[in-house]
């Protein structure tokens, strides 16, 4: 039997051209998400997650899993320029990126590991957010027996998402479509 990942959540991380390619290459290795206020994935991703990742406008390209989580609220402008300066080798953004991050008072960095690409895979999504908690894989889901979740969870089944909320036939959909063209995927 090969060996799968631990799961806790999925996502699906909306990310443009540039970035990535460099993800996918390998040369990016922290995705970061700054916002003004505070947004989805801020205190929503935890180490063992796994996470597709959709081109803006175009299909789901990569997986990975997340590594470290490293989180920051009631920022300043020099707490950006503090994370710029210390982890932009891994985040490897252009000053454009970070000008327009300058003001954010929320951030997310996500050390990934294991990103590998995925046959493109075009999906619908109608929503313009970009990034979306799919909830828990199913444990008959890629990882099969050797699947675990946090201490105490629960795996999220279709009836309720993530929050315990009444799940959305969508989402319930995507994630599904997700799982089957990583199994399809996988060597």
């Amino acid at each position: 039997m090969r060996e799968s990942p631990i799961l806790s959540r999925l996502h699906l991380a909306v990310m443009k051209p540039g970035p990535l390619r460099r993800l996918i290459s390998g040369e990016k290795r922290i995705e970061s998400r700054f916002s003004l206020r505070k947004s989805v994935p801020h205190g929503q991703v935890s180490a063992g997650d796994g996470i597709f990742f959709k081109e803006s406008a175009g299909p789901v390209r990569a997986f990975g899993i997340a590594g470290a989580v490293a989180t920051g609220e009631g920022m300043s402008p020099e707490d950006v320029q503090w994370i710029r300066a210390l982890y932009n080798r891994w985040i490897v953004a252009e000053d454009e990126f970070w000008n327009a991050k300058r003001m954010a008072r929320w951030a997310t960095l996500i050390s990934l590991q294991q990103v590998r690409p995925l046959p493109p895979l075009n999906i619908p999504k109608r929503n313009r957010c970009p990034w979306i908690v799919l909830g828990y894989a199913p444990h008959n889901g890629i990882e099969s027996e050797a699947r675990g979740l946090p201490h105490g969870a629960e795996p999220v089944d279709f009836e309720e998402d993530y929050r315990g909320q009444p799940a959305n036939p969508e989402r319930s959909l995507l994630m599904d479509r997700l799982l089957d063209h990583l199994r399809s995927a996988s060597p």
